[in-house]
């Protein structure tokens, strides 16, 4: 998924258990959701990983977790919503060894953006949540 289904649904469900979860700072919610590709994303570009690597991992968003309720919470948003149990070797990462290294380029993202129907139906979604937020809010 992009970054406007990543945050969005992610608040969604931050707002929606935010009592129950007693979670303080939405804005937190929002860096967490983002933050696996904040940190796999770049070091793709320079050869290292596949886009999906060290923050992709069940460890990294337990050690987030730990540092913060918030951020922990959009990080396993984020491996949710990018259905990372596919993909046992990124979410147990480092127990099962290390996952293939593929390089990407800027262009690989935005040619996965336009064809792949998953990911701009992912974003729809985000783009629904913008528009019903204000709705789901007064909850």
């Amino acid at each position: 998924m992009y970054p406007l289904a990543h945050i969005r649904i992610a608040l969604l469900f931050g707002r929606l258990l935010q009592r129950r979860l007693k979670l303080r700072d939405l804005r937190l919610v929002a860096l967490g959701s983002m933050l696996p590709d904040l940190v796999d994303k770049p070091l793709t570009l320079v050869g290292i990983g596949s886009g999906r690597f060290i923050a992709h991992s069940f460890l990294f968003t337990i050690a987030t977790a730990l540092l913060s309720r918030e951020i922990g919470f959009g990080c396993a948003m984020h491996l949710i919503l990018d259905r990372i149990w596919e993909e046992p070797k990124i979410l147990l990462f480092p127990f099962l060894g290390f996952p293939p290294t593929i390089h990407h380029t800027i262009y690989d993202f935005i040619r996965t953006l336009l064809t792949n129907r998953s990911v701009q139906a992912g974003e729809i979604v985000g783009l629904i949540c913008i528009t019903t937020y204000k709705r789901i809010k007064s909850i």
